[in-house]
């Protein structure tokens, strides 16, 4: 049907020049509807009164197709209250329906009857991004032919088919197809640029290749990032500088050259000499006659020396020195990266409670500025689903991870898991605590008690190491 359904009153709003589009969400949660609107007011319609989020009400495109297809769109609420994250987590999202609505508002501000569906869907978990200044959620939601592709009843591991056939010993390594198996063993490579042709076939000139643009994965060396180490702080007189083993004392003289301004200290204040005074082994102050009434951080470009030497400047800035946040800063003059990038960072020890190992890997670009970015730390490990098992009138829970290298005494985030044996999934999603630890399986317990012995968690459950997640 060419018009959709929609009214003659939307048809004629949709065919005028100019008019005040805006899209109502309705989210149904286990434990009631939610509404939004991306408009600026708040919108009543069919009894219900849709809150406005405005601009931080955001979807991706929403494409049709002749085919029956499995399309889906992400659905994004940013801004949101820290207050309302418990309330989000606690809520069931997998397999809950998402409607979007299109419709008009008149020049009497009133709703033009009737908005019309434009997409409608099921949920996938949510990913929540939370920083000390921020915080968003976005969903996947994807139309109804998902459930064409949904594998119902029957797992390929060793409890679902002794369910069935308890003698059957088949399935019981089947958690290890997981594993990654690599065949012959790493070696190197050398012998210069020379051609080796053999006996008795004369030489070929090859082939010239076509120029095919070779994939590039950018990286960080802290040992190539100089520039962008002086910083100001409001109030203070001083300006710090940021250093590796800068190997002075206190009242020792510096001569900086080729500085930029930095905030409300112009370059003629830096490029002079001046007495530090030493913070630590990677930084030292030097003073100024300036107020600063702004915070500037990672300033002075990236071309100045430090008695006549380019010294490397601490690229890593955690959130604190413990890391309650699993967002870092890096420090990169000039940086030519973008949000979503992929950033590899190599050689970085222990830092600021986040281990080398979970630093030196490829991480997702947050946002950036002129002279650095924020990375976001994640080090995540999918288990195998469904992963929870419960023991009637037991508090003890057991998550299946194969390969697993966690101690009793660890602390552990599981996300995703739905209600299992009676126990909800309020009281096993969360951070645990390790109580016991074999190869296969790590335990915790549970603030609920279990009313039946089963497996069960759904098939989105994940285990999120806490360090430096939280």
């Amino acid at each position: 049907m060419a018009d959709r359904g929609m009214t003659a009153a939307v048809i004629t709003e949709a065919e005028k020049a100019q008019n005040r589009p805006f899209h109502l969400v309705e989210i149904y949660f286990t434990t009631g509807t939610v509404y939004f609107t991306d408009s600026d007011r708040d919108i009543s319609w069919n009894s219900n009164t849709y809150t406005a989020a405005g601009s931080f009400l955001t979807f991706s495109e929403i494409n049709e197709q002749n085919a029956l297809t499995v399309s889906d769109i992400e659905v994004q609420l940013s801004g949101v209250d820290r207050t309302y994250l418990t309330t989000i987590l606690d809520e069931t999202f997998m397999d809950r329906d998402l409607i979007i609505r299109k419709g008009f508002i008149n020049d009497l501000n009133a709703v033009v009857v009737d908005p019309i569906i434009v997409y409608s869907g099921k949920m996938d978990q949510p990913n929540i991004i939370e920083t000390s200044e921020s915080c968003s959620i976005s969903v996947t939601v994807a139309n109804l032919f998902v459930d064409f592709q949904k594998t119902n009843a029957r797992f390929t591991n060793d409890e679902s088919q002794k369910l069935f056939f308890p003698s059957d010993n088949g399935f019981q390594y089947a958690h290890q197809i997981i594993k990654e198996i690599n065949w012959g063993r790493e070696g190197t490579v050398g012998g210069g640029t020379g051609i080796v042709t053999p006996p008795g076939i004369p030489w070929v000139t090859p082939p010239v290749m076509p120029d095919f643009p070779i994939p590039f994965s950018p990286y960080i060396d802290p040992s190539t990032i100089t520039g962008a180490g002086l910083g100001v702080e409001t109030g203070v007189s001083t300006v710090t500088v940021n250093a590796f083993d800068h190997n002075l004392t206190t009242g020792d003289t510096v001569t900086i050259e080729d500085a930029e301004a930095v905030g409300e200290v112009p370059a003629s204040s830096l490029n002079a000499e001046h007495t530090v005074t030493v913070v630590d082994t990677q930084s030292f102050t030097i003073p100024i006659s300036e107020t600063i009434t702004e915070t500037v951080n990672f300033g002075g470009g990236n071309e100045y020396s430090i008695n006549e030497e380019f010294l490397n400047v601490p690229f890593i800035n955690t959130q604190t020195t413990t890391n309650e946040e699993n967002v870092i800063t890096i420090t990169a003059p000039n940086t030519e990266v973008k949000v979503g990038d992929m950033i590899t960072i190599q050689g970085a020890v222990d830092t600021g409670g986040i281990p080398a190992a979970n630093l030196n890997t490829e991480h997702y670009v947050k946002s950036y500025d002129d002279n650095s970015f924020e990375l976001e730390v994640k080090k995540f490990e999918k288990v195998t689903a469904p992963p929870i098992q419960t023991t009637d009138t037991s508090t003890t829970v057991v998550v299946e991870i194969a390969n697993n290298n966690k101690n009793i005494g660890d602390s552990v985030v599981i996300a995703g898991a739905v209600d299992t044996g009676g126990i909800v999934a309020a009281n096993i999603n969360g951070t645990q605590t390790i109580t016991a630890a074999t190869e296969n399986t790590v335990s915790f317990t549970s603030s609920g008690t279990a009313t039946s012995t089963t497996k069960g968690g759904g098939n989105s459950v994940t285990i999120d190491s806490s360090e430096p997640v939280t």
